[in-house]
């Protein structure tokens, strides 16, 4: 990507060579070149450069729908998604039948949150283009959240009809099954993803993939990171598996995780992501290892706890936090902002700040802040800060292991106390990630852990009186 300062204008020479060489373009040819280099440096991952090739298009063709629809791609992209809809609901009004719009439109309404309409917007696609597999597919994604899952079945199911090699489509409904707990064809369906156009190469992997089928005794396996944090830390559990299987195994993990991972009760060896790894004779994303155990709700390794906490480490966290008087119980309120479903997952300080009128020891377990919380945790002195002192899990999980409650979001740090074995208070979206499944309070992935669930879509209100009363009680 290049660098803000590298950038030059759409219409320099050295830019856009055609455009100043041909003077006497029409203004449309002119929006079209200058849309055409706005789709080279989108998929060189330029999104603003995109966005401002783009806008000047529009300015030599305010009738452009289709400027306006791929400004509003680059704009979802940036998480601008009220500009994104604004650009895609002009490039609709411009041209009714947009089918690429209209499903577009569909996409940004549901990240708005915004589900009736965004199955709205599919319809209005359907209705013009009834084959269209990726709305009936995106279709299914906003009836999911919703929870009409049998509606979202059988959009993905008609979108395979329609297209059997149409891996987004198999993969939403991975998750479905997942989340319903048939994990049989779930875990199978599961791997699609690495046929999805946002899946990330795993190119410098080279070997013979293993997922269960083949004897693996005597041979030295290598489990490689995917996905987040959380994700790594929830099925690392299956290590001491697969060295049952008579194997070597090698974990590659992301640099942050390595000391917590050390603690695993394994005698794997472990390498930092981007450190030259040793031989391997197979190899396995951390992700397929439920595929590979053939994993079902009554067959998860659940031997709670499987990760620990640095002795040393603990000694110094329990110094630096003095001597116990009240309960301890560590928060963690919101995850990465890049997360995409960080819009439902995450909460504003001032949304579980009334927990703190309790009479326990309040800590904050999150190493990140955003910006909008500073003011109202300055202003409530009943919570202490460690931000400054957590330089990797391994002070987390020491932090951790000195709470006697965790109340968190869904993030990494609430999969480290589940897998620590620490009583954990997950809060939940209405719709949530599929590992937690529906209509429970327990997880069988930590049996330490007790969910709250919003009742209806954005309601942490509710949340908030039942993590209340849990208080209560304590």
């Amino acid at each position: 990507m290049k660098n803000n300062n590298d950038y030059k204008s759409p219409l320099s020479l050295e830019a856009t060579p055609i455009i100043s060489t041909r003077a006497t373009l029409v203004q449309a040819d002119i929006a079209e070149a200058l849309t055409q280099q706005g789709l080279a440096l989108h998929k060189k991952g330029c999104l603003p450069e995109a966005v401002a090739c783009y806008t000047q298009a529009l300015t030599y063709s305010p009738n452009f729908a289709e400027a306006y629809n791929n400004r509003g791609v680059a704009l979802k992209t940036l998480m601008r998604f009220e500009e994104a809809l604004q650009d895609y609901d002009r490039a609709i009004a411009i041209q009714p039948d947009y089918l690429e719009a209209l499903n577009n439109r569909g996409v940004v309404l549901k990240s708005l949150n915004r589900f009736e309409e965004a199955v709205a917007s599919y319809d209005q696609a359907l209705a013009l283009y009834p084959a269209y597999a990726e709305a009936h597919s995106n279709r299914g994604i906003a009836l999911q959240e919703l929870n009409r899952l049998e509606e979202a079945w059988a959009a993905y199911q008609q979108s395979i009809q329609l297209n059997p090699e149409y891996a987004e489509a198999y993969w939403n409904k991975a998750l479905l099954l997942i989340l319903v707990g048939q994990y049989e064809l779930g875990w199978s369906l599961f791997e699609w993803r690495w046929l999805r156009n946002e899946a990330k190469a795993s190119g410098k992997f080279r070997g013979l993939p293993w997922l269960g089928q083949t004897s693996i005794a005597g041979k030295t396996l290598l489990i490689y990171p995917e996905q987040g944090l959380g994700d790594y830390i929830q099925f690392c559990r299956y290590v001491p598996q697969v060295e049952a299987l008579g194997a070597q195994v090698i974990l590659e993990a992301p640099a942050a995780l390595v000391s917590v991972l050390a603690t695993l009760p394994s005698t794997f060896k472990i390498v930092a992501s981007g450190e030259a790894l040793p031989h391997y004779d197979a190899l396995c994303p951390v992700m397929s290892l439920p595929l590979a155990f053939k994993t079902t709700l009554d067959t998860i390794p659940a031997n709670i706890p499987y990760l620990f906490s640095d002795s040393i480490k603990t000694a110094e966290w329990q110094a630096r936090l003095g001597q116990r008087c009240l309960l301890r119980i560590g928060l963690v309120w919101s995850g990465n902002t890049t997360h995409k479903n960080d819009r439902n997952r995450s909460l504003r300080f001032s949304q579980l700040a009334s927990v703190l009128d309790f009479p326990f020891e309040f800590h904050c377990l999150q190493k990140d802040i955003r910006e909008e919380d500073l003011e109202t945790l300055q202003q409530r002195t009943q919570i202490r800060i460690h931000a400054d002192d957590i330089h990797d899990f391994s002070d987390t999980a020491a932090l951790v292991d000195a709470m006697d409650i965790i109340i968190s979001v869904d993030t990494s740090v609430a999969h480290l106390a589940g897998a620590m074995g620490k009583p954990l208070w997950l809060l939940l979206p209405y719709m949530p990630d599929y590992r937690w499944m529906l209509d429970r309070s327990d997880s069988p992935w930590y049996p330490n852990a007790r969910l709250f669930r919003q009742p209806a879509i954005g309601d942490w209100e509710a949340v908030m009186l039942e993590l209340k009363a849990a208080l209560e009680a304590l």
